[in-house]
């Protein structure tokens, strides 16, 4: 008589592997007093977004389009209703109370939005070069 046995499971199959990953890596970080979080540790698969502290690291590195979107909006609405009025949405503000520090605090926000785009694509990057020249 022949044995039932349980049909191919590939989601075992990958909770096997990822068991044995996390050992080998705590085997890894143990010696030097560090141990992984479980509560912060997940498991993607590569046909899954895989983020970490926001920058998409699936193929290469890489910014979340709703971001980029946000970047451009802000862009659009300043070259639209100028820099008082954008600065003011942006901090809630009203824009008759608006003074300098406040419209320099927004110059120096935007251009660290679109920095941070330029140190995860990249100064070459065609996204980055087209947010730099509206800005």
């Amino acid at each position: 008589m022949q044995e039932n046995k349980a049909p191919y499971n590939p989601v075992h199959k990958f909770f096997k592997k990822l068991k044995k990953t996390k050992k080998k890596i705590n085997e890894l970080i143990n010696p030097f007093g560090l141990e992984l979080n479980v509560r912060k540790t997940r498991a993607v698969s590569s046909h899954q977004r895989q983020t970490i502290t926001n920058i998409i690291v699936n193929e290469k590195p890489n910014v979340d389009r709703k971001y980029i979107r946000r970047i451009r909006a802000i862009l659009h609405q300043w070259a639209m209703d100028g820099i008082n009025t954008t600065a003011a949405r942006h901090f809630n503000k009203s824009p008759v109370n608006l003074d300098c520090s406040i419209r320099r605090m927004f110059i120096y926000r935007i251009t660290g939005m679109i920095s941070w785009v330029k140190q995860v694509k990249g100064s070459d990057d065609p996204v980055y070069l087209k947010l730099y020249k509206k800005f």
